[in-house]
């Protein structure tokens, strides 16, 4: 898919990981209405993630053992996590297509841009 198709996400809205995923996470602050930073749990049996761009950074902390294809270009790479790995993915930047033959539990962070740029401007 070309860059300028990718779908363009927000990760706070509910009812997204739906869309993107074959379940929605096991508990989320989404639902607490905090402003700017939201957590999520994940435990997700096998799955696939199609390309798309988030528009918060991500922070993602494995909590279990598996591993995941990603597909950079035109070819898959495979890459192994374990319990305390950590993933940092910008915001507005493409995610690649990802595959999972297996159960993955994860924790994901996502932050606004406009939280961080208020943090680094205002102290």
């Amino acid at each position: 898919m070309l860059e300028a198709q990718l779908p363009h996400v927000d990760l706070t809205q509910s009812g997204v990981w739906q869309q993107l995923l074959v379940s929605a996470p096991l508990c989320s602050s989404v639902v607490a209405g905090w402003q700017g930073i939201h957590l999520a749990h994940h435990h997700l049996s096998a799955h696939e993630l199609l390309d798309c761009y988030c528009a918060q950074h991500v922070i993602t902390i494995c909590m279990g053992q598996f591993e995941v294809e990603l597909k950079r270009g035109s070819r898959w790479q495979l890459e192994r996590y374990r319990p305390g790995d950590i993933g940092i993915f910008p915001a507005n930047q493409s995610h690649p297509q990802a595959r999972c033959d297996r159960g993955a539990e994860f924790i994901q962070l996502y932050q606004s841009l406009t939280l961080l740029l208020r943090s680094l401007l205002h102290p």
